[in-house]
């Protein structure tokens, strides 16, 4: 550092990265940092550089590092790269590129939290965790991905030790390949591959595992919570893997114990293949860590010896598991069915198809032989059933096949649901012509892509956080995926029946839906115990059952401690099961008519702590509190 007088603020220079030994050969010796009599480091003008992670590629042998720096108001996230291939360290420390990561297109998210690498051959994808740094918006974070394959340039305030003046004034920016999960608190990642697929993993604040995946386009599957602990417990940003196998991951979650910090370690598995008891159910779980093993019957890992392993293929996330064409013969009256499988499979497993129609199987028998994972059947005529069979798994399937140059509809919308009804019935679609017709072979389909993440809805109910009416007015947050599509909400309880859409009941809450959240305002409470809510997008439903008022929670007082200029607030609550979240609660605290706002620090399950912060001079007590609207001395 250098602290000549003369020397400008800006100008100064904080060692940010230094290049240690790891031999005893080395010059220097083992931990040496030194280098050819000199030292090699990375400086910056930077004061307040944060390292949230890095690593090392083999071939070709080069080195990433992840950095937050904040000047003045601003922050960004950086990366780093150097070649690791030179011989010495200053040759390394001289090959340094940099770039600024932006996240994203919706808003800034101008913090990184956590990040990965995501295993690849020709290219290297990276997994960034950023936060906008506000916890009460429900897409506060989000997970991108970026190929940081050509890291070209350079960033101002960062360059290696000597140099002069220390890096560029223009930054170079790395935009992001797909923003693939939003969330309000993410705080971990981790990922692996299998095939074509990316399977991630990803922590929360408030004690959330979640697993979902990613197609070769980085289209993602519906997410499934593995873990969800009781309290707010933050899963920490570094998660490892079982070395051995890959079927576990061990996550560290931060717990607040008697106003102390401890860790607790916990082995999660992420697989779960041995609860789907079908083939069918196996495959609708859209893993592709579980696949089918013929020989024993059972859903399981890839470790299936000596049998057929059947599996999701690349693109399952765009299609059903069976699909099928039919055409017209021009030379006869017959038709050509051609039905295939959205599965693929190691070996040539047992696999055979049937069309029956009454005690007959429909084909004529000039079709040809089966073979995994399609077939073929020539007949005449339109009423088909199709039986599949995959070793002792039977697929069975009732084909609606229609007459595809009668295939029409004159409602409003025609060309969208003609083309349905066309693709759904085998037809072939033209988009030039906009109607239906007879396939022309075995050829490229178009896809009627529904999906429904039914498996990832949670319900939380905001106790009191918002403004009361008459009319009810707590607002209820569900999580999910796919939740943009919906466009009304039920409420059924004991009592009455309420609609959201409907006018009658002048709610004042309007819907809000995003991809993975939707929120409302509630009915009155009626005095009913019990209630179910349903979410309605188009033709489908989605039914939550069960659900059940909770009362509000209960805070029963509260001591203060002064810490520094900042004075601690730890609030005594009755033990509930409302799982409350920082963004629900606010606390006010009170001192004759001056009012200072206490910043949440952690809620656990009988207490809340904030700090009031002493800005301009320390805050000597306070009188009252005022907690989601409630008062208390």
């Amino acid at each position: 550092m250098n602290c000549d007088d003369d020397v400008k603020p800006q100008d100064t220079r904080y060692f940010v990265v230094s290049l240690w030994n790891t031999l005893q050969s080395k010059a220097g010796g083992i931990f040496s940092i030194f280098a050819e009599g000199s030292d090699a480091s990375i400086q910056s003008t930077v004061r307040d550089v944060e390292f949230v992670g890095g690593f090392k590629r083999v071939s070709p042998s080069e080195s990433y590092l992840f950095l937050n720096a904040k000047t003045g108001s601003e922050r960004k996230v950086l990366v780093l790269w150097m070649n690791s291939s030179k011989g010495k360290k200053r040759e390394i420390i001289k090959s340094l590129q940099a770039a600024t990561i932006r996240c994203c297109s919706d808003k800034a998210r101008p913090v990184l939290v956590a990040c990965t690498v995501i295993p690849s051959v020709n290219s290297v994808i990276w997994a960034g965790v950023f936060s906008a740094q506000n916890q009460q918006d429900p897409e506060n974070s989000a997970l991108a991905l970026y190929d940081i394959r050509s890291i070209q340039g350079r960033v101002k305030g960062f360059c290696a030790s000597g140099e002069n003046p220390c890096g560029s004034e223009s930054d170079t920016e790395l935009q992001p390949l797909s923003v693939v999960f939003k969330h309000s608190s993410m705080s971990a990642v981790a990922a692996v591959r299998s095939g074509s697929w990316i399977v991630l993993f990803m922590g929360t604040s408030d004690s959330q595992l979640i697993k979902f995946v990613l197609d070769e386009k980085f289209t993602p599957g519906c997410p499934t919570v593995l873990l969800k602990s009781d309290g707010e417990r933050a899963v920490l940003p570094r998660m490892h893997f079982d070395p051995v196998d890959f079927k576990h991951i061990y996550i560290a979650l931060r717990k607040e114990v008697r106003f102390k910090t401890v860790q607790l370690i916990k082995k999660v598995s992420v697989v779960s293949c041995v609860k789907y008891g079908t083939l069918i159910d196996c495959r609708a779980a859209l893993d592709p860590l579980c696949g089918w093993c013929v020989n024993i019957q059972r859903c399981s890992t890839q470790e299936c010896l000596k049998s057929s392993w059947v599996s999701t293929p690349k693109d399952s996330l765009q299609k059903q598991l069976v699909s099928f064409q039919v055409w017209a013969e021009k030379s006869s009256s017959k038709i050509t069915l051609y039905l295939s499988l959205s599965l693929e499979s190691t070996g040539n497993p047992a696999f055979s198809c049937t069309f029956p129609t009454g005690a007959m199987n429909l084909c004529d028998g000039s079709d040809p032989p089966a073979v995994f994972p399609n077939c073929y059947c020539r007949f005449s005529g339109l009423n088909v059933s199709a039986e599949v069979a995959v070793g002792d798994q039977k697929i069975t399937e009732m084909l609606m096949l229609k007459d595809c140059l009668n295939i029409k509809d004159n409602s409003p919308s025609a060309s969208y649901t003609q083309c349905v009804q066309c693709v759904s019935s085998g037809c072939h679609w033209s988009s030039s012509s906009k109607c239906c017709e007879w396939a022309h072979g075995r050829g490229p389909q178009l896809h009627v892509q529904v999906r429904q993440c039914v498996s990832y809805i949670t319900l939380i109910l905001s106790p009191a956080a918002l403004e009361y009416s008459p009319h009810g007015g707590k607002k209820i947050h569900v999580q999910g995926s796919n939740l943009e599509f919906v466009e009304s909400v039920t409420v059924h309880s004991s009592y009455k029946h309420y609609d959201l859409k409907t006018q009658q009941h002048k709610l004042r809450g309007k819907i809000v839906s995003l991809s993975r959240d939707v929120w409302f305002e509630s009915p009155h409470y009626d005095g009913s115990d019990q209630f179910s809510l349903l979410l309605n997008a188009g033709n489908s439903t989605v039914d939550c059952e069960n659900l059940s008022f909770k009362p509000d929670p209960g805070f029963t007082g509260f001591t203060t401690v002064q810490v520094a200029n900042d004075l601690q607030v730890n609030i005594k609550k009755k033990a509930d099961m409302l799982n409350l979240s920082m963004s629900e609660v606010t606390v006010t605290g009170l001192q004759g008519d001056q009012e200072y706002p206490c910043l949440l620090e952690k809620i656990e399950s009988n207490a809340v702590i904030c700090k009031i912060k002493g800005e301009s001079g320390a805050v000597p007590a306070v009188d009252s509190l005022t907690i989601m609207g409630s008062r208390i001395s």
